[in-house]
């Protein structure tokens, strides 16, 4: 199904052949993303993605790269997270040449100029304030502000207007050399393509990078003993909220566990908040829940947009629902209705060559190892209804409670809202 493989420069490659395309994805994952970053150079790591788009020596615009990548048909993007960052080229697979060259020039030639620099900034701060116009997306960033506070957890990964704009080319270039390392970097491909050359063409391109990463982030700090309200006025027509609980990390034992009880919960439409909440109360438009887990800690969280005049109402109906996960078992249906469908949707997103890299280039940068298909699904098997019990007992704890809500300021009783605010 996949290789793996450690050039003798100490990058690592995943490879995983798929014969029956005729296509290639090539994707880069980079041990880089805001948990790495200071105050005074928060978003950078975002700022990076943008920048490595705008030109190099070799192609000396963001025209010129994309004009090359239009010119065969390909998709290229990147993304940036708290923990990471992505580039990805997605091609015929007779452009792998192409796609390889492409993307390690940006990586490792971009220019930076000043001018596109100062232009960028003017991109990003425009990007800021649309999330900030987009209340649906804002709380969450209001949400984990209100989990970790000044901490870069807390920080947005698209950082603060002041940030950005005293980002300068030494910071960028010197951000970027401490954690665009060969040891720190994956060069991953899915696709019709033959290993060995592929190989060959990876370690010629991949070349020049510095060997060693030279920054960690910060351990999470954690200090929480009663519930946390974080109210945002607004003036808007829909009441946003993010409710939810600090959580556990990706190495904790009963991780799998999380994911299912996260899908039975509220993860799709026949889940238990979507029915409670929207279906038989008609509470809010949306509703649904997620859990998360970084290298040292994690986090879950409902969110929901709920009429402003029933938002204690939708807010309790909430936490009836994270209630019952700690009292009662769930129902042998539903525990096999959710691991059916992580199986479903796992499988699903293998059957294409993005699908099938990004698993398993995932894996390896943020684990360290890759298991395979069936060994993760033993691990989802495994889980049972006292398993989901036991772990919501662990996780939905009246002191670990924090809650955001965007909202006008006359619709909102703080003093209720925090009576309510018991698990």
């Amino acid at each position: 199904m996949f290789e793996k493989v450690v050039l003798p420069n100490g990058l690592r490659v995943v490879l995983a052949p798929m014969r029956d395309v005729k296509s290639i994805s090539c994707t880069v994952f980079v041990g880089a993303g805001s948990r790495y970053e200071q105050r005074d150079i928060n978003g950078i790591s975002h700022f990076l993605e943008h920048m490595f788009f705008k030109g190099t020596k070799k192609r000396p615009s963001a025209l010129a790269i994309s004009e090359e990548v239009d010119g065969i048909g390909g998709e290229f993007n990147a993304g940036t997270s708290k923990e990471y960052t992505i580039y990805y080229i997605k091609a015929r697979s007779k452009h792998l040449a192409l796609t390889l060259d492409v993307l390690s020039d940006m990586l490792l030639n971009a220019t930076f100029v000043e001018s596109e620099l100062e232009r960028e900034k003017g991109v990003i701060l425009e990007e800021l304030k649309m999330y900030e116009d987009m209340p649906m997306r804002d709380i969450g960033e209001i949400y984990e502000q209100t989990l970790w506070g000044d901490q870069p957890l807390g920080w947005k990964t698209v950082g603060t207007k002041k940030a950005i704009t005293a980002t300068t080319r030494a910071k960028m270039v010197a951000y970027k050399n401490s954690l665009y390392t060969l040891d720190n970097m994956i060069v991953g491909l899915a696709g019709d393509f033959d290993p060995k050359k592929a190989l060959k063409q990876i370690e010629l391109y991949f070349s020049g990078f510095p060997a060693k990463r030279q920054i960690q982030f910060l351990p999470v700090r954690e200090h929480q003993t009663e519930p946390v309200f974080h109210f945002h006025p607004k003036k808007t027509e829909q009441a946003h909220l993010s409710i939810g609980t600090r959580g556990f990390s990706r190495y904790d034992r009963d991780r799998y566990t999380g994911r299912v009880m996260n899908i039975i919960l509220g993860a799709n439409m026949s889940s238990r908040l979507f029915i409670a909440v929207r279906e038989r109360q008609g509470l809010c438009y949306y509703v649904h829940s997620d859990i998360s887990n970084y290298y040292d800690t994690g986090e879950f969280d409902v969110q929901a947009g709920v009429d402003l005049d029933r938002i204690n109402q939708a807010l309790e109906a909430i936490l009836v629902e994270l209630r019952r996960m700690k009292d009662e078992l769930v129902t042998e249906k539903e525990l096999q209705k959710a691991k059916e469908y992580i199986k479903g949707r796992f499988v699903l997103s293998l059957e294409d060559t993005s699908g099938m890299i990004e698993y398993l280039g995932m894996q390896e940068l943020l684990e360290g190892k890759i298991q395979s298909v069936d060994e993760i699904f033993e691990r989802f098997d495994a889980v049972t209804r006292r398993d989901i019990r036991r772990f919501a007992q662990r996780l939905f704890d009246t002191a670990r409670l924090n809650l955001a809500l965007i909202a006008p300021r006359r619709v909102v009783d703080e003093d209720a809202v925090r009576k309510l605010l018991v698990l």
